[in-house]
């Protein structure tokens, strides 16, 4: 296997919503459009959007970037605001992890604001899933696990107490975990306390 702390670029943050059932899907479309015209809502070049919310457990809509994709998505049978670096990531994997993470937490606190989509959007605080989404350095295995742990750990370690990573999934799949925390903070609280 690869050695994961230097191969890991395309890293994904999902926050599960806080009331899926109660979530405005309809209003998430013109809001990401609106981010593409304000160009200054969220990082990188914000390109186009997707609606893809037909699509059973599946990616929801989507504001596609060059650098970044975010959306609402729906994948593993969880509503939540997902984040994903594709390209341009820097530093060692904890940092890499870290920013990404950041940027799962700006996006919800962005889409919660009444402007945008307003408080149905508002995610838990309490739980977090971290993807890898490159299954030949890094696949949904015991051994990605036990090498990636402690970077998640530390990476994490600033939202306050985090818990031992669950390995979701089987090996067709990215590795993909998810951890508790024991935070009562806000998703903008978080957001800053990762940057």
């Amino acid at each position: 296997m690869a050695d994961i702390t230097n191969d890991i670029h395309r890293i994904a943050v999902k926050l599960p919503l806080a009331d899926p059932d109660g979530f405005d899907v309809d209003a998430v479309i013109p809001a990401f459009h609106g981010w593409i015209r304000e160009g200054n809502v969220a990082d990188g070049l914000l390109i186009d959007v997707a609606d893809y919310k037909h699509v059973p457990d599946g990616p929801g809509i989507m504001l596609i970037g060059h650098e970044w994709d975010r959306s609402v998505d729906y994948g593993y049978g969880t509503a939540g605001v997902l984040s994903v670096a594709k390209r341009g990531l820097e530093g060692d994997l904890v940092t890499r992890i870290r920013t990404v993470a950041a940027d799962a937490y700006r996006t919800a606190a962005t889409l919660a604001r009444p402007e945008w989509v307003g408080p149905s959007a508002e995610v838990r605080t309490d739980v977090v899933e971290v993807q890898f989404l490159d299954r030949l350095n890094a696949p949904n295995t015991p051994e990605t696990l036990a090498a990636a742990a402690p970077a998640i750990a530390e990476a994490l370690a600033p939202l306050g107490e985090v818990g031992s990573p669950e390995q979701l999934g089987d090996e067709r799949r990215p590795f993909r975990v998810r951890l508790t925390l024991g935070s009562g903070a806000t998703a903008s609280e978080l957001a800053a306390s990762l940057s």
